[in-house]
């Protein structure tokens, strides 16, 4: 390290990678060991927190005893390389720690790592996964306590083995033991938790809490859904395409669009992202919220690795697996890309919703989506006072008007139809349906033949 290194160094000021120090102390050890627990950094000891030398006081063996201290005081034992420089008279000290190989290092029984500018004390789950990043390996590809093949629903097995083999990314043994054992989803015979999540015959209680409401405090439905991940996954899109607004755009006499009020793909692609890459260690469900003008996903487990908020804002992010086991399972079977495009896509279906809101945060012990958009609406002073009653009257008529040409196109095609399948043709309430066929009724436009179970419809030209 060159004396033009520390100039450039102090100019910086502090980082992931700096810290200045006046004193060497006890923070000054628990800063090398939040350095080697992440991407390793330096100390520059007798440098004022503004980046300003004010030197420090050395005696002869002064810098050897810090390197015993640092060495003494965290496990595995870390020495930090230390250097004297001067700069306007005044001595400092540069101590520099590279990455650990061997993690979590932890100082006084304390593991610290670097986040920003500062150090933050680790918890049980970012120790455990630091260690298992270290091994190569994740919690996922562990054995699930006394868990054994009788507890994995062989069916599902067999369903996702298949779609494994359609994707082509795998080459599938016939034997679905051998598949799972190369699959590494079978350890020593056993099932691995990621195994268990993705096929016990037991429901293992990770939840997935969805609900609709209509403030913070006031809920109109809300369902816990759980089991085998794969099915989780499609239950809780069923569920958000159940309650979020659809308008229908005209395409011809025999065609339509569904227009739905938050792009499909995009929200698949949220619901997979929190449920593969949660903490599972934590006992917190994934909580889905649907509100009028919004819609949140919160998934239990902050960003994992070094991956920041800042570094999902671009298109060269690098992806780092929680759950390695889990992500492998999703992109054999297509469902999910694994090098790290998931939040592009996100953002190019997203941009063909103009007026939509993108946020994304950590929280305390999680990581929070949240989509909402603005309606777009007439004010006063632009328009005439009964410019509102013109276009809600209007907007109502043409939706109505479309709606009731919909059910006389499916009246024609099955005039046996029912209400409730007339219901689900068209996407709306059966009290809906139940409506519309009254005003065609009044208009001598529709008329029933024979009696309500074994009759017919009639529609009139």
């Amino acid at each position: 390290m060159t004396l033009g290194h520390i100039i450039s160094l102090l100019a910086q000021g502090e980082n992931s990678r700096i810290e200045f120090k006046t004193s060497f102390n006890r923070e000054t050890i628990a800063t090398l060991n939040a350095f080697a627990n992440s991407e390793g950094g330096v100390v520059l000891v007798g440098v004022s927190d503004e980046g300003k030398p004010v030197g420090v006081s050395l005696g002869k063996e002064t810098i050897q005893e810090w390197s015993n201290e640092v060495k003494s005081k965290t496990e595995p034992s870390i020495i930090p390389d230390a250097e004297l420089f001067e700069i306007d008279g005044e001595a400092l000290v540069a101590l520099s720690v590279k990455e650990f190989p061997v993690k979590p290092v932890a100082f006084q029984n304390r593991y610290y790592k670097r986040v920003g500018n500062a150090n933050h004390v680790m918890n049980a789950s970012e120790i455990a996964d630091a260690f298992l990043k270290m091994v190569n390996s994740s919690w996922d590809a562990y054995e699930y306590p006394s868990a054994t093949l009788a507890d994995l629903d062989m069916d599902k097995v067999a369903v996702f083995l298949r779609k494994v083999k359609e994707g082509g990314r795998f080459f599938v043994d016939t034997d679905p033991v051998q598949a799972l054992t190369k699959l590494r989803l079978l350890r020593n015979g056993h099932p691995t938790n990621a195994a268990m999540i993705l096929f016990s015959k037991e429901n293992l209680l990770y939840n997935v809490h969805v609900g609709r409401l209509k403030t913070p405090s006031m809920i109109i439905d809300d369902k816990m859904l759980n089991g085998n991940l794969y099915d989780v996954v499609e239950e809780t899109m069923k569920y958000i395409i159940s309650h979020i607004k659809v308008a229908f755009e005209i395409n011809g006499p025999l065609a339509r669009t569904e227009i739905f009020e938050y792009p499909i793909p995009a929200l698949r692609e949220l619901v997979l992202n929190a449920l593969i890459h949660r903490d599972y260690t934590s006992p917190i469900d994934v909580q889905i919220k649907i509100f009028d003008n919004s819609l949140s996903i919160f998934s239990p487990g902050r960003l994992y690795g070094n991956l920041t908020i800042d570094d999902l804002k671009t298109d060269a992010y690098q992806s780092s697996a929680r759950n390695k086991l889990l992500v492998e399972a999703f992109y054999l079977t297509k469902d999910i890309e694994k090098y790290g495009t998931g939040y592009i896509r996100i953002r190019k279906e997203i941009k063909e919703y103009p007026t939509m809101n993108f946020a994304y945060r950590e929280i305390a012990n999680g990581y929070l989506v949240e989509l909402d958009y603005e309606q777009q609406r007439v004010t006063m002073e632009e328009q005439p006072v009964n410019v509102t009653e013109n276009v809600t009257e209007n907007v109502t008529e043409n939706v109505t008007e479309n709606r009731l040409e919909l059910l006389i196109r499916e009246i024609k095609k099955k005039p046996t139809i029912s209400f409730d399948e007339l219901s689900i043709q068209l996407n709306v309430a059966r009290m809906t349906i139940y409506r519309d066929i009254e005003k065609l009724k009044s208009k001598g436009l529709l008329r029933r033949i024979g009696p309500d179970k074994g009759g017919y419809w009639e529609v009139i030209d």
